[in-house]
């Protein structure tokens, strides 16, 4: 039997129980470093001096950090060692072996079986030798007379007795120990038990993060600032907040956790704020916002200078930098808060919230801003093209006056043409009160058609119980939505005549690839129907299937287009409400994926005032990544009188 030195085992068997543990850990690290985003962003089209490349190489040693890199270098030498160590012989994975251990060939006799086990008791029995290692060896010897004289032993042996065969790998003796084995299952059942423990925390400091903003949200909408002014549940309805209360509400929410650092900051923030509010001008409802501020306490006014200086894109020094970054990290789980109380406002007061829909509009709109570092408080028609490459404020205003140009000659032809359309249509029906009754009819006919024409548009789904309604992108209305739309050729001579080159030209055109083009469809059914084709009643539970699609290109890697924030996402608010936003159905957050389909069900009653005419519902997705490419479809679903 091949036997092995029980510091050559040892040492295997600790080099095994290292790299169990580091193997997973170093895959999962060198996985996370394999995706370059700076080379990601350089194949979409970007340059190597762009500046979300400039950024994407920045944050790249934050990958691999310093301990990462020490414990894959452990890793390495460790995998070095045991490798040499195998190859090297040390520990072999042997089996018990009768005859070798006897020292007679395969085909001994019983004779010279039972001569080799005398000859070798002789001189390792207990007895004659106290040497343990002797001992070792005269239980081996035992083991093998036993098995070749003992037809049950050998039976035994052939089909691998666990008594007659040494199993196991690199097993050191001091694991067979129990006061080893005991501490050993202590820290494998204990470690898993501590890291449970630790979640619960963090998923109990989480929750509580999440009230602590709600109710901050709740006190803005409720005309307070600071929670503690929201304890009571005023029976009125809440007005939706203005951007400056939502901002400060944003500030107080994000500065808790980080206090005593912001508090520092306070002093010289406050020369930076008083410039920009002085920009902002000063009426009445800045008065008030000016006074709420001051209010505030030093670590929120701090938060909140940090956030508008973010904003209107200045440039900060380099001490604020981090503590900006870790404000923006905390903002997204924030507003995602304040969505959630402004989708159910009507817990926290009886009228419920005052234009709920724009409510979370705005702070999709403000999550986007702070994405993409454009003006939020008192955002201008040109602010959204700020989030494409190389656009200053100066080329901004170029662009989109150049855009609008087009527009205003496109709407004067098409109201140039509506005029004579409608001197055509008044001359025909001049000649028709002429032509009497015969032109009557063909007036009867063409009103028929229009009606068939206008019921057939109304979006009932015959076969399926229900209504679909989709609504293409809109690029019309932001301009950098317009940016986007433009045909190659159009957009390069566009940006040229604003004093971009060709290499900036080129990334512009890049960014209108990745940024998003969604396409919004909606669909209503009642559960269970869909394929009967019945009536919608008043009191049936209609479901709203929301389809979001997002076809635009993205390369794998790579996050959000905004180099002035910490990487994120491409994250979206799905919202179904009734016609004109009055009152919101539901609300779901999205982390779609470019290239992805994501749908969202809403589920609600049909109203009695229904009956007999159409439910008019709205769907909205609302970017939280990009400003101005929001989407909307709009859905009538007929309903019948019971």
């Amino acid at each position: 039997m091949a036997t092995e030195s029980e510091e050559d085992t040892s040492t295997i068997f600790l080099l095994t129980f290292c790299t169990t543990v580091l193997l997973p850990w170093t895959l999962i690290k060198l996985t996370r470093a394999s995706s370059d985003e700076a080379a990601a962003w350089r194949k979409l089209g970007f340059g190597a001096d762009s500046e979300v490349v400039s950024c994407a190489v920045r944050r790249r040693p934050s990958r691999l950090k310093r301990h990462s890199t020490a414990l894959n270098a452990l890793y390495l030498v460790l995998v070095l060692a045991e490798g040499y160590l195998l190859l090297a012989g040390g520990a072999p994975a042997a089996t018990f072996d009768p005859h070798e251990a006897l020292g007679v060939d395969s085909g001994a006799t019983q004779a010279e079986i039972r001569s080799a086990y005398r000859r070798l008791a002789a001189t390792l029995h207990p007895d004659k030798n106290p040497d343990p290692r002797a001992h070792e060896r005269f239980v081996e010897v035992a083991k093998a007379h036993k098995i070749l004289t003992d037809d049950a032993a050998r039976e035994a042996f052939e089909r691998g007795a666990g008594q007659y065969q040494q199993v196991g790998f690199a097993t050191p003796e001091l694991l067979e120990r129990p006061y080893v084995l005991g501490p050993l299952l202590l820290v494998v059942v204990c470690w898993p038990l501590l890291r449970l423990r630790s979640m619960g925390r963090e998923s109990a400091a989480k929750q509580a993060a999440q009230a602590k903003a709600q109710q901050l949200y709740v006190g803005a909408a409720l005309g307070g600032g600071s929670a503690r002014q929201t304890a009571s549940h005023p029976a009125r309805q809440a007005a939706r907040p203005s951007r400056e209360s939502l901002l400060l509400a944003l500030a107080r929410a994000v500065a808790q956790p980080l206090p005593p650092a912001l508090a520092s900051l306070a002093g010289p923030l406050a020369a930076e704020a008083a410039e920009l509010r002085e920009a902002d001008g000063q009426g009445g409802e800045e008065k008030r916002f000016g006074a709420e501020l001051a209010a505030a306490e030093p670590a929120e006014a701090a938060a909140w200078s940090l956030l508008a200086l973010h904003l209107a894109r200045r440039e900060l020094a380099a001490e604020w930098r981090p503590r900006l970054q870790a404000l923006l990290e905390e903002a997204p789980s924030a507003l995602q808060s304040f969505a959630e109380a402004a989708a159910a406002a009507e817990g926290f007061c009886e009228g419920g919230l005052d234009q709920p829909l724009g409510a979370v509009r705005d702070l999709a709109e403000l999550r986007s801003c702070l994405t993409q570092a454009v003006p939020f408080r008192k955002p201008r028609p040109f602010d959204t093209l700020l989030q494409a490459p190389h656009f200053t404020p100066r080329a901004a205003v170029a662009v989109a006056a150049a855009m609008a140009a087009p527009a205003a000659e496109e709407a004067e032809v098409a109201a140039a043409g509506a005029e004579a359309s409608f001197a055509e249509a008044a001359e025909a029906e001049a000649e028709a009160a002429l032509m009497g009754t015969e032109a009557e009819g063909g007036g009867g006919a063409g009103r028929a058609r229009h009606k068939r024409k206008g019921k057939k548009a109304g979006g009932k789904k015959r076969g399926s119980g229900g209504a679909t309604a989709s609504d293409a992108p809109d690029c019309g209305g932001s301009a950098v939505a317009r940016l986007a739309a433009l045909a190659d050729g159009a957009r390069a001579a566009l940006l040229s005549s604003a004093g971009l080159d060709g290499a900036q030209e080129a990334e512009v055109r890049s960014f209108c690839r990745v940024m998003p083009r969604p396409q919004l469809s909606a669909r209503a059914y009642v559960e269970g129907e869909e394929e009967e084709g019945g009536e919608t009643l008043p009191g049936d539970r209609l479901t709203v299937e929301v389809c979001l699609s997002l076809p635009h290109e993205r390369a794998p890697g790579c996050p959000v287009h905004a180099p002035r924030s910490p990487p994120s996402a491409e994250a979206w608010l799905l919202c179904l409400s009734d016609a004109g936003g009055a009152r919101l159905r539901g609300l779901v957050g999205v982390a779609a994926p470019p290239g992805a389909e994501h749908v969202a069900k809403f589920a609600i009653k049909v109203p009695g005032r229904a009956a007999g005419s159409s439910l008019r519902l709205e769907a909205h997705a609302f970017c939280c990544s990009y400003v101005g490419v929001d989407a909307e479809a709009q859905l009538a679903v007929p309903v019948g009188r019971g």
